[in-house]
C-alpha cells in the first residue's frame, strides 16, 4: 500500500483557523471601505471616531478659516464702496474743471449775450455736480449726503463729510477762486480715500490672503485624504481579504 506522507510545515484548517480568517477579513475589509470612504470624500477625517484630536483641531482651524472668510469680504465690499466713491468724485472733478474752463473764458472781451451763455453753462455744470453727489450711493446707502461715509478697517476708520455745491463754496455766480479752491478739496478726499482703499484695505486683504493660506494648508495636512497612502491602503487591505476568504474556502 501506498503511504500518505505530509509535510510536517502544513496542516489542515480548523475551526480556530476559519474563525480567525473571518476576522481577519472582515477587518481588511473594513479598511478598505474606510479608504474607499477617503478617497470618495476628499477627507480624512469623515467622522470622529477617525481621529478625535485631529478633529479638534480640524475644527478649530476651520473657524479661524471662516472668521479671516468673513472679514474679506467686508474688506472686498469696502473696496467696492471706495471705488464707487472714487468714480462719483471723478466725475464731480471733470465738471470742475469744466467750469474753471467756463470761469477762465468769460473773463475775455465778450457780449453781454456770451456771458449770460456762460453764466447758464456754469449753473449748469453746479446743478449737476450737487444731483451727483447727492444721488450717489452704494447698495442703497448714500455716500455723500446724509451723514455722510465711513469707511472701516483693520481697526480704523475714515470719514468723509457730506459734499454739496454748498459746501464746496460754488455759488451761483461764477469764481474762478472758488471753483478751483473746490478742485482742490475734491481731489484731496479722493487721495484719501484711495489711499485708505490701497494701504488701510488693500494691506489688510493681503494679510489675511497670507493667513488664509497658511491656516488652509495647515487643515488640509490634518483633515484630507492623502490619496498615494489610501490607493496603497486599499489595494493592501483588498489582497490580504482575498487571502483571507480564499483561506476560508479552503477550509470548507
Amino acid at each position: 500500500p501506498i503511504e500518505e506522507h505530509r509535510s510536517p510545515m502544513v496542516r489542515p484548517l480548523g475551526q480556530f483557523d476559519t474563525i480567525v480568517g473571518a476576522h481577519l477579513y472582515a477587518k481588511n475589509n473594513l479598511r478598505f471601505q474606510q479608504a474607499a470612504e477617503r478617497m470618495a470624500s476628499g477627507r480624512r477625517i469623515n467622522r470622529g471616531s477617525d481621529d478625535p484630536s485631529g478633529l479638534i483641531a480640524s475644527e478649530h482651524l476651520r473657524s479661524m478659516l471662516a472668521a479671516i472668510d468673513a472679514e474679506s469680504r467686508a474688506l472686498e465690499r469696502t473696496v467696492h464702496v471706495t471705488s464707487t466713491a472714487d468714480g462719483v468724485l471723478e466725475g464731480v472733478s471733470s465738471m470742475l474743471v469744466a467750469a474753471r474752463g467756463i470761469a477762465i473764458a468769460r473773463e475775455g472781451a465778450l457780449t453781454e449775450e456770451e456771458r449770460a451763455a456762460y453764466d447758464m453753462e456754469y449753473n449748469s455744470i453746479r446743478n449737476s455736480i450737487d444731483r451727483l453727489l447727492s444721488g450717489a450711493s452704494f447698495n442703497g446707502e448714500p455716500l455723500f449726503s446724509g451723514e455722510g461715509l465711513t469707511l472701516e478697517a483693520a481697526g480704523q476708520s475714515l470719514t468723509v463729510d457730506p459734499m454739496s455745491a454748498e459746501s464746496l463754496e460754488l455759488g451761483a455766480v461764477i469764481d474762478d477762486e472758488a471753483i478751483s479752491k473746490a478742485l482742490s478739496n475734491v481731489n484731496g478726499v479722493r487721495a484719501e480715500i484711495g489711499s485708505f482703499a490701497r494701504h488701510t484695505v488693500g494691506g489688510r486683504l493681503e494679510s489675511l490672503r497670507v493667513e488664509f493660506e497658511n491656516l488652509a494648508a495647515a487643515n488640509s495636512r490634518i483633515a484630507d485624504t492623502d490619496y498615494a497612502a489610501e490607493t496603497s491602503e486599499m489595494i493592501r487591505a483588498r489582497l490580504l481579504s482575498i487571502m483571507s476568504l480564499s483561506a476560508m474556502m479552503l477550509d470548507g
